[in-house]
């Protein structure tokens, strides 16, 4: 059997730009995908250019192969085509191929000839292999690691728009990874990340300004960005939120708001956020004593991976009716968390 190809360097989304087309509709322009009769003749022109040696359509033929046959005889045509276009130093080429030499697919893998694929593919500006380079930079893949030349390169890719790559110069400089500990560095990256809407960059960037930026601009910053890391769906961050909402910190106790950002952060995985929805109902502070709906909370968080919960649910369970109990079990294993916690805290959320 064939060895499954290296994950660790995924392969990119199979949409391209030549996957949308511009459209009027009521005298107004406006993108849309292809129809499938237009994805049809658009791939047969494409199979034309890349059969006359056109290297661009042979890359992005590849490209739509390796989405679309993930088997081994889609591997190798597009591996094939692949070669073709990297022998014209076409950027898209040289960058998937280099991608499928280090990750072992559809040929033997080769993380030294991925390496260099990559390498000519970044100097010419080419923003997704200026990324997967960091990548094998940092990680050793194909030589020695040099996390002082991954860091050129993401600082280089986020020039170009990657605000990936702007979070990850952002935590660079904030570990001292490739460069002396910068904060003031870290800040300025991250925040580039976070203005693009990288949800993850916003919840960092707030944290970065917290902890290690102390002035009274930071702290504001700070709150700000961890508000739009919560709206950007991150479940430490809205879990921090509905913190700030029952404590206060930042304006006044808003116990209402405070219970839908924790309930959004249980809901997207956040194991603190649904402990504290059990404290509430284990005290009877911020909702009424209810062992029953504590004993909900905390099954849910034992299934979110918190290791003390299982321990504290056991004990309120002894308080229960047994039939009751097994229910509360069964829905807290296997309900969607979202509908889980949306039915514990109903009463309490409009």
């Amino acid at each position: 059997m064939p060895k499954r190809p290296d994950e660790t360097f995924p392969l990119p989304s199979p949409e391209a730009p030549a996957d949308i087309v511009l459209d009027l509709l009521g005298g107004m322009v406006r993108r849309r995908p292809l129809s499938g009769e237009e994805a049809l003749k658009r791939e047969a022109e494409l199979g034309e250019a890349a059969r006359a040696g056109d290297a661009a359509a042979q890359a992005h033929l590849a490209r739509i192969v390796l989405a679309r046959e993930p088997n081994a005889e889609g591997n190798r045509r597009a591996v094939r085509l692949l070669r073709r276009s990297a022998q014209k130093k076409h950027p898209d080429g040289l960058y998937l191929l280099g991608l499928l030499a280090l990750r072992g697919q559809g040929m033997k893998r080769n993380p030294e000839l991925g390496r260099s694929l990559l390498e000519e593919a970044a100097y010419q500006n080419h923003r997704e292999a200026q990324s997967a380079l960091a990548r094998a930079l940092e990680l050793g893949a194909g030589g020695p690691k040099d996390p002082e030349r991954a860091l050129y390169w993401r600082r280089l890719a986020a020039s170009l728009g990657s605000s990936a790559d702007a979070l990850e110069a952002g935590r660079a400089y904030r570990d001292g990874r490739g460069a002396s500990e910068n904060m003031q560095e870290a800040r300025r990256w991250l925040t580039r990340a976070a203005k693009a809407g990288n949800g993850e960059a916003q919840y960092e960037a707030a944290l970065l300004l917290r902890r290690r930026l102390t002035d009274d601009e930071a702290a504001a910053e700070s709150q700000r960005w961890m508000k739009e890391a919560a709206l950007s769906g991150i479940p430490d961050a809205q879990f921090r939120t509905g913190l700030a909402a029952w404590s206060g910190e930042g304006g006044r106790v808003n116990l209402g708001e405070a219970l839908r950002w924790l309930k959004r952060a249980a809901a997207g995985g956040s194991a603190r956020a649904a402990l504290m929805i059990a404290g509430f109902f284990l005290t009877g502070n911020a909702l009424p004593l209810d062992r029953p709906r504590a004993y909900a909370a905390l099954r849910a968080a034992e299934r979110l991976g918190d290791p003390e919960a299982r321990r504290t649910a056991d004990a309120v369970r002894s308080g229960l009716d047994p039939e009751e109990a097994r229910e509360i079990e069964r829905r807290a294993r296997t309900e969607p968390l979202g509908d889980f916690f949306s039915e514990l805290l109903s009463p309490w959320i409009r």
